[in-house]
């Protein structure tokens, strides 16, 4: 049976000027280069889509991801009886340690 958990896809757009093309797609060399003042850098226009199961294991394989970074197999069950549990190391409590981002992939920050 597909998970019963909700997930979240948000989609952001970037918009940077630069006084020359940029090179990269890299978002921490996008958020550098603007911190640095070689470009203006904005974030606009969120969009946030409520996925099931499903649709959060097809989205993470459209990402080249694993549906295990969720918990989920590919059919989008969940992994663990109490997929709470399933990834230890991420910290859901928004303190300190709460996770930014995910580095399995280039381009992820």
């Amino acid at each position: 049976m597909p998970s019963n958990r909700q997930f979240y896809k948000t989609i952001c757009m970037v918009v940077v000027l630069s006084e020359e093309p940029i090179q990269t797609t890299d978002l921490a060399e996008i958020a550098r280069q603007g911190l640095i003042g070689d470009y203006s850098v904005a974030v606009s226009d969120s969009e946030i889509t409520v996925l099931d199961g499903v649709a959060a294991a097809r989205e993470l394989r459209a990402q080249h991801s694993d549906p295990a970074f969720f918990g989920l197999d590919d059919a989008g069950e969940d992994l663990d009886a109490e997929p709470h549990l399933a990834r230890p190391d991420r910290h859901t409590d928004g303190g300190p340690n709460a996770p930014t981002g995910h580095d399995h992939h280039p381009g992820c920050v």
